[in-house]
């Protein structure tokens, strides 16, 4: 809920949320995002910087399904900072997350997340002191923090998927 929007009551504020989807597939994730395409009224294809995230097991799973279907060119794999590789979905790149519940995945569209910053990075220092000895050790410990809280513009514009088998415990 945003400033009393809640988005059971005020649909134009509510995500896509697919329930009991079970096995991922191609399909699944085309659903999802022409769903959000047309219930948000923007082209999900061009102009949003789209994201999935999910588990180790969900990503195992889909690349399962990619195996078979699929021919992988290397001159087409998406590069990410310090030389990884990325699976895709339509040219969106699918991360795992480790603290992803099991069993779910999360589509954001990353233009239209924000980071709402309540002040500027701080060192905290309550009792004056920046750098403090950390006892029976040969160093001192400093504490660096920011306020800040991860929001959307258009929530309208991400989706869950949940209920996906999940081999994460494999």
């Amino acid at each position: 809920m945003l400033h009393g929007l809640n988005p059971t009551t005020y649909s134009f504020w509510a995500a896509y949320v697919q329930t009991g989807v079970g096995a991922i597939n191609d399909t699944a994730l085309r659903l999802a995002k022409d769903t959000v395409g047309f219930n948000a009224g923007a082209d999900v294809n061009s102009g949003l910087d789209y994201v999935l995230i999910s588990t180790r097991g969900v990503r195992r799973a889909y690349a399962d399904t990619l195996t078979n279907l699929r021919r992988f060119d290397a001159t087409n794999t998406v590069k990410l900072n310090g030389g990884f590789e990325v699976l895709t979905f339509d040219g969106n790149p699918f991360f795992v997350d480790d603290q992803c519940p099991t069993g779910e995945l999360y589509g954001l569209a990353l233009n239209k997340m924000l980071w709402a910053q309540g002040d500027d990075w701080q060192w905290m220092d309550e009792d004056g002191k920046t750098l403090k000895w950390e006892p029976r050790r040969d160093r001192y410990i400093g504490i660096l923090y920011k306020y800040c809280q991860f929001g959307t513009t258009q929530r309208k514009l991400h989706f869950r998927l949940t209920g996906l088998t999940d081999t994460s415990g494999l």
